[in-house]
């Protein structure tokens, strides 16, 4: 049951919305409030699903009850349906809509148009809590995979708390004079072939060599101790080992006869840092897809709603204006002729509202695809693409009790409507054939000359890359897959695969 509040400060005018809300909503619950000031504590109170709000008030106008309704926290979500008599002003529904208003509708309100209105921004204030929802989720899901690689760093520095080590000794010329057994293990050598060696002999690269070179000398110049200075040896094998040394001078009557100290494998703790490093730039790179898919559903939703409410104020509100026009000047008309004449333009005039409003109402969720299913649905697709743009198509499948889900198909057929769209844009196909299995494969080919702009395995770079990551990730949502096929001299083939209800 949904919760629909009434702002206006004439009675007369909350009880006919009240009792047109109930010929469209019988189950809902309308509050009636008769001030701006109590409209707003009621929305905090109650939290409606939608606002009808009267423009012009005693206490506050309704830009200032939608100005603090959309600037707290708790009711900004709430879609706020203005109304007025003054609303056939463009200034005044402009102002409202940029007061925050979602929809603008003009006195006297009209049955139909009121319940297509209610009905969308009810479907956007679901579509924007689903959104909002899934936003929340994914936060979650990157702190928690963040604490995981942190965990996983922290389980890796305890390991190398605890690493293979070996011990030396060198004279004051670098030449090795001790290794424990260790060493062996670690470097791959016997300790014979060791000692004797200069420590340099097992640095990697000669610009590795000639760093290490440097660092000692100014060590052993200065006599200084020296702790936990990385470096890279090699194996004998030609591996890459990556040590940490530590190391303090060793004197005889105050001359400088050595040094000693000791070498840490660290080469996990590298190679867990590099991993961590790699995996926390995916996770920005996936966090900044995410915003900018944020910030396009967002754009896209506002362009809707701005063309809807464009569409309801050039077409479907001035139709409906004239008609009422007609009808009330047939009332003060005698001449029978005079009256059946105008009741006949009005007739047209109501059609033509209807008509638009179903056109409409075909374009946002094509009723069919919860009548008759998604083959039907895509039938009818391909029908109109054939009809508009002169091409041959064709569906193939029969069956449509096909075994996903309602939330499955609807992802489905806007997926397959952006790739139909994304072939007629750019694929200068002359056909495209659409075939559907039992066991949820979706394939769309067409003899393009010009292949996919699409590639499922492409990055996210530019309008086609977004548009892919877009489709994948809605994919992702149902366990679904996309496959992009192009052999030399075939036809263009787009397969999409999703399991089915057991």
């Amino acid at each position: 049951m949904k919760r629909i509040l009434v702002i206006d400060d004439d009675v007369m005018t909350l009880r006919v919305i009240k009792a047109m809300i109930k010929i469209c909503y019988p189950e809902d619950e309308v509050i009636l409030c008769e001030s701006g000031s109590e409209g707003i504590t009621l929305a905090e109170l109650k939290m409606p699903d939608v606002i009808i709000l009267d423009l012009v008030m005693p206490d506050i106008n309704g830009y200032q009850v939608c100005q603090q309704l959309k600037s707290q926290e708790k009711t900004k979500a709430i879609p706020v349906i203005m109304i007025s008599s003054i609303g056939q002003d463009s200034v005044v529904r402009a102002d409202g809509l940029r007061n925050g208003a979602d929809v603008f509708l003009s006195k006297p309100l009209d049955l139909a148009e009121l319940k297509e209105v209610i009905n969308i921004t009810l479907r956007h204030k679901t579509n924007e809590e689903v959104l909002r929802k899934a936003n929340i989720d994914l936060e979650l899901l990157i702190k928690k995979r963040t604490e995981e690689f942190r965990e996983t760093e922290d389980r890796f520095l305890q390991i190398s708390d605890h690493d293979i080590q070996f011990f030396w000794e060198v004279d004051s010329k670098g030449k090795i004079l001790y290794v424990s057994s260790a060493a062996e293990k670690i470097l791959g050598y016997p300790i014979d072939e060791i000692i004797g060696k200069s420590f340099l002999s097992f640095f990697h690269g000669h610009d590795e060599k000639n760093r290490i070179k440097k660092l000692i000398h100014s060590y052993i110049k200065n006599r200084l101790s020296f702790r936990s200075e990385e470096h890279l040896n090699i194996q004998r094998n030609g591996t890459e080992v990556w040590m940490s040394i530590s190391g303090f001078p060793v004197f005889d009557k105050k001359e400088l006869i050595g040094y000693r100290g000791v070498n840490h494998d660290m080469t996990l703790r590298k190679k867990a840092e590099d991993h961590l490093l790699k995996s926390l730039k995916e996770i920005e790179e996936y966090k900044g897809k995410l915003k900018v898919l944020n910030s396009s559903l967002t754009l896209a939703e506002e362009k809707e709603r701005r063309r809807i409410a464009e569409l309801l104020h050039d077409n479907l509100g001035p139709t409906l204006s004239l008609a009422n026009l007609k009808i009330t000047s047939a009332l003060n008309k005698k001449s029978h002729d005079d009256v059946r004449r105008l009741l006949d333009e009005s007739t047209i005039l109501i059609q033509d509202a209807i008509s638009q409003s179903r056109s409409l109402t075909n374009e946002l969720v094509p009723p069919i695809l919860y009548e008759l299913g998604l083959i039907s649905t895509l039938k009818w697709k391909l029908e109109q693409i054939s009809e508009i743009y002169k091409i041959k198509t064709s569906v193939n499948g029969t069956d449509n009790n096909i075994p996903i889900s309602d939330h499955a198909q609807i992802l489905l057929y806007r997926i397959v409507s952006e790739l139909l769209l994304n072939i007629l844009k750019h694929a200068q196909a002359t056909t495209i054939e659409v075939e559907v299995t039992r066991t949820m494969c979706i394939s769309l080919k067409d003899n393009g000359t010009v292949p996919n702009t699409f590639n499922e395995h492409s990055s996210f770079q530019g309008q086609e890359g977004l548009e892919m990551f877009f489709i994948r990730e809605r994919l992702d949502s149902i366990r679904g897959n996309i496959i992009i096929e192009k052999e030399s001299g075939a036809d263009n083939t787009i397969k999409i695969f999703v399991p089915v209800l057991k």
